[in-house]
């Protein structure tokens, strides 16, 4: 019975963490940051708050979270500051229910929607204006989500009731006959923040705005076709283990290489690019994040970032392309730059980089075997980086077998960092228009100072667009105080979130880069990482890859800002309408999304536990009933059986008594005639 009453505590427990969020608004559970302005619905006056005023932190349940996290200003400062509009002061109870005048449309939660056209267009160019030289968030608390138009961010259930799904796009032949330098991978920034666990688990929750960067696993973004990495890595002395990170500690590096090592094995033909470096910004909380790991750098028995690579190589194996499995090549490939389907034939299909440097070999002993190999320089594993040629003609001279220059990732992160989406977008499109002048005036670590920028599509240099908002210390600490753990900041329309602005970098890379006919603009790179990459995002890279057709895309928006994209290629290659495209994006915006299926799952399971606590009741009212029978018959034979009679005579002590009854009775019978 034991067994029994734990399994019904945990379903319990689960069932209340299902209705919560089936309750919560757009699928968040916990408080939300409300600040209400404007007019409610017609003939009705909504209080305004004065434009300094902090917003007011909401709960679940619509009343007023005194002290909450996220809730700048004393509460009393808001009955004071708070005014209706004829600027007349307004009592707490007319601010704090916020949920009045918030509405589910679709997808979304809307919060004080325009009444009318001439309002939302008034809105839209106060936003617009706003942006122009101010950062987005801001503008989003003082005037809405109007104008601002923003991919929409789909969960995993989304893409897989959708199709957007790509887990085996590199088996293409078009695909497979490229050479590594000539693709280009859809990649995500910060791979590993979906989650945070360990030490940081509690802390980075309220860290999330700027140390989140994604929400889908490392397995489910590959399988929606994401072919490029972006590792942070810190070591965590709590429990001695190394972890991805982002300012804080998320989840194990070991979990993150199984996810990786699953998928290959699921996916024969994919190749991924993993980009692995020290997490510093987590060294700013604590020195040991990152000191037990560089310290690593003048060891002189190891490698700069041995421990690492030894994580990889436990994980990964043989699918680590090292020099060793390059040297399996076939005769006359190029071993900087070898094709796609040269890889998958001798099963090496992790292209590692550590500190932007290509990871041919992963501790001392193995690099000291390897061509080409010199002592490591400035944090660099393989040592100073040398013009293509020069190793491979050393090897050559010393009587060596051929070694091979690795690979260099340069990011385009020095000149297109910004706080305005608009402004990030607009650098990646001007340094992809100039790679190589950028290449040469900042250089990175891992190339040969001085030497000649190679060609577009050849080695060295990878080249690594980073479409993602960078917020400055002081912009970073003053969003997340606003925020603090709040889901969502609501003023006009739909809230200020944690996705919020990397949505509207993904609307931007899709219309200003990613429209039809530019395809040879941003497959110069040969990453294009963004946070919570959109899946039509991932879509135009890879039908550019595989070479398919180019038709463009649809897209629906709703009036507030939310907008669903999708390709309008075919499976079979040709195109489709928009029309008919458009429409499924816009029925999918309209629907209530996993929240339906959740109330109606928290219906079924509460059948379910009803059900096992009746049975589980009815089973021990028969137990316990079986047992009172028991022993009232064990009592009536104890009080029957003749006082020192042996055990052994029990089983015949009825039938005897019975026959002595009947002789009595017999004889009785008999005295009685006579």
């Amino acid at each position: 019975m034991f067994q029994w009453q734990v399994q019904l505590v945990m379903l319990a427990v689960l069932l209340f963490g299902l209705q919560a969020r089936a309750e919560a608004p757009h699928g968040d559970a916990g408080p939300h940051l409300v600040r209400r302005a404007g007019k409610g619905s017609r003939g009705q006056r909504r209080p305004r708050l004065a434009p300094d005023l902090a917003s007011v932190l909401v709960g679940p349940t619509g009343r007023l979270q005194i002290g909450g996290a996220g809730a700048t200003g004393a509460p009393a400062r808001l009955v004071e500051q708070a005014m209706d509009e004829s600027g007349d002061s307004i009592v707490l109870s007319d601010i704090v229910n916020a949920t009045d005048g918030m509405e589910q449309d679709g997808r979304v939660v809307v919060a004080s929607p325009a009444l009318s056209e001439s309002e939302r267009i008034q809105l839209e160019e106060e936003t617009e204006e706003c942006m122009v030289d101010t950062a987005m968030y801001i503008c989003f608390r003082k005037f809405g989500s109007y104008g601002i138009r923003r991919l929409y961010t789909h969960e995993w259930e989304d893409i897989v009731q959708m199709g957007y799904e790509r887990p085996n796009w590199m088996e293409h032949e078009n695909v497979q006959r490229r050479r590594i330098f000539n693709v280009t991978l859809p990649g995500t920034h910060n791979s590993g923040t979906y989650d945070f666990q360990g030490a940081h688990s509690m802390l980075g929750t309220g860290l999330a705005f700027g140390a989140q960067n994604q929400h889908l696993s490392i397995d489910k973004q590959l399988e929606a076709g994401i072919r490029a990495l972006d590792f942070r890595v810190s070591f965590s002395p709590t429990d001695g283990r190394l972890h991805l990170s982002h300012f804080v500690l998320t989840v194990p590096l070991s979990d993150a290489l199984g996810e990786l090592r699953a998928f290959l094995d699921r996916r024969p033909k994919e190749v991924v690019l993993v980009h692995a470096k020290v997490g510093r910004a987590a060294h700013a909380m604590d020195a040991r994040h990152r000191d037990v790991i560089v310290a690593e750098d003048d060891h002189p028995a190891k490698v700069p970032g041995q421990m690492v690579h030894h994580l990889f190589l436990y994980h990964l194996g043989d699918l680590l392309v090292t020099y060793a499995s390059l040297s399996k090549l076939p005769a006359g490939e190029s071993l900087e730059n070898p094709r796609i389907s040269s890889l998958v034939r001798i099963n090496a299909r992790v292209l590692y980089f550590w500190e932007g440097q290509q990871v041919l070999c992963t501790d001392r002993q193995m690099c000291e075997r390897t061509p080409g190999w010199t002592r490591p320089w400035s944090g660099l594993a393989f040592g100073r980086p040398l013009p293509l040629g020069q190793r491979a003609r050393g090897a050559v001279a010393s009587g060596s077998s051929p070694a091979a220059e690795p690979g260099c990732v340069t990011s385009s992160w020095d000149s297109t960092a910004s706080a305005h989406p608009d402004r990030v977008v607009r650098r990646i499109r001007s340094w992809l228009l100039d790679l190589r002048r950028h290449a040469a005036a900042a250089a990175p670590l891992c190339f040969p100072e001085g030497a000649p920028v190679p060609g577009l599509h050849a080695p060295t240099l990878l080249y690594w667009a980073d479409g993602q908002v960078t917020l400055t210390e002081n912009e970073g600490n003053a969003q997340r105080a606003l925020l603090g753990q709040a889901k969502a900041l609501f003023t006009r329309g739909e809230g200020f979130g944690l996705k919020s602005s990397a949505e509207r970098v993904n609307y931007l890379a899709l219309v200003w880069l990613m429209k039809r006919g530019a395809a040879p603009l941003w497959t110069r790179a040969g990453v294009v990482a963004h946070d919570f990459a959109a899946p039509i995002l991932v879509h135009r890279i890879v039908e550019a890859m595989q070479e398919q057709q180019d038709c463009g895309w649809a897209m629906y928006c709703k009036v507030t800002g939310s907008c669903w994209a999708g390709s309008l290629l075919a499976s079979d290659g040709s195109c489709r309408g928009e029309e008919e495209v458009t429409a499924e994006l816009e029925a999918l915006a309209s629907s209530k999304g996993m929240g339906f299926w959740l109330k109606l799952l928290v219906v079924v399971m509460w059948i379910i536990i009803i059900a096992l606590v009746a049975c589980c009741a009815f089973r021990l009212l028969r137990k316990r009933s079986g047992e009172k029978q028991d022993q009232a018959d064990e009592g009536a034979q104890d009080a029957a059986q003749p006082a020192g009679q042996a055990p052994g005579e029990a089983a015949a002590g009825p039938a005897s008594l019975a026959a002595g009854e009947g002789v009595a009775v017999g004889g009785a019978g008999h005295r009685s005639q006579s």
